[in-house]
């Protein structure tokens, strides 16, 4: 049994954010690129351990397995990590598809418990993060110069950006 009833009822409503959260266009891939980059660390740069997440998580996706075994093959992979369960929560609110969003909160909440209650300690609260997120998306087009395809998207309301950044 995971923690007191209080410690339950928060992690159901974090779970539940993850789950309702609505990414879009820039948003998805500052978060994608900041998960990518936690993922590897939390694994120590390990390339086998990594390969073998997103062989899971293709698998996932594709149907192949379901949010249980998904959830529970993630957790093998990231035991012993403080971090495993903001990953965890990372991932469903990237997951384009809403039911799986829920379907693999569901198996979060049964087998990781408060594990869900980790913060990362660079993100203090959802909405601050993801204001956050939206003001580094503009660097973070800068920076991979065109290297992926949502800067295009993005480039209409760019025109007035480049003369406040030559004044700085």
């Amino acid at each position: 049994h995971h923690g007191g009833r209080g410690q339950q009822e928060q992690v159901k409503k974090r779970v539940q954010e993850a789950v309702e959260a609505e990414e879009v266009g820039d948003d998805v891939s500052v978060r994608n690129k900041v998960l990518v980059r936690r993922l590897k660390e939390t694994l120590n740069h390990s390339d086998d351990k990594y390969a073998a997440f997103r062989r899971l998580s293709a698998t996932f996706r594709s149907g192949e397995v379901d949010a249980a075994s998904y959830c529970a093959s993630f957790f093998e992979i990231f035991a012993g990590t403080a971090e495993c369960g903001a990953l965890m929560l990372d991932l469903i609110r990237l997951l384009p598809e809403r039911g799986q969003r829920e379907a693999l909160g569901e198996a979060a909440i049964q087998q990781a418990g408060t594990k869900l209650l980790w913060r990362w300690p660079d993100d203090p609260d959802p909405e601050f993060a993801a204001a956050a997120a939206a003001a580094h998306a503009a660097d973070v087009a800068d920076a991979t110069a065109g290297a992926v395809t949502w800067v295009v998207a993005g480039a209409a309301g760019g025109g007035e950006r480049q003369s406040d950044r030559t004044t700085s």
